[in-house]
């Protein structure tokens, strides 16, 4: 959940049409949308799909029909895009558009820690799984605990940076 001001529900609407349409192929909607002024919004986003791109995953492993970290911090920099003036307070934090302090946090727990920017399905880098990079014929995946690099198509496992450039087979 994060509140947005100097913005209106129509900039957050079109923000996360945005994204679907860039990243999430529609799988992103908003649970909770509402204008606490004329230009202060609250917004909370979840998903269509549990097992689609933005989708989250509890501690435990299960699916949640809540979006991901990343789709957050992707809706927030729509946002900043499209109004530049926006300032954007999710749990506690601010963030405008000359930075601000969204930050991870451990939503696991003492003993078991877990990133929250790890529970979810997106690449390492954040981006969502139906965006991996192809290189030389090569569809990578990455593990979710470890983030080893492996091709889906072949199975290669490259061991330095030689090895991304054999063809896929």
């Amino acid at each position: 959940m994060a509140t947005v001001t100097n913005v209106t529900v129509d900039d957050v609407r079109d923000a996360i049409a945005q994204i679907n349409a860039d990243l999430y192929n529609g799988n992103i909607v908003p649970k909770r949308l509402e204008a606490l002024s004329a230009t202060r919004v609250r917004v909370t986003l979840t998903v269509r799909d549990s097992r689609a791109e933005g989708s989250r995953i509890s501690d435990s492993g299960r699916r949640v029909s809540a979006a991901c970290w990343h789709v957050h911090g992707n809706l927030y920099d729509a946002i900043l895009d499209k109004v530049p003036s926006a300032v954007i307070r999710p749990y506690g934090g601010r963030i405008d558009c000359n930075g601000g302090n969204w930050q991870d946090w451990n939503a696991g727990s003492e003993y078991a820690p877990r990133a929250m920017s790890t529970l979810c399905d997106c690449e390492p880098d954040g981006t969502p799984r139906n965006m991996r990079e192809v290189e030389s014929g090569h569809l990578w995946q990455y593990a979710r605990f470890t983030g080893t690099k492996t091709c889906q198509r072949c199975g290669l496992l490259p061991l330095d940076s030689d090895d991304t450039e054999l063809a896929c087979v």
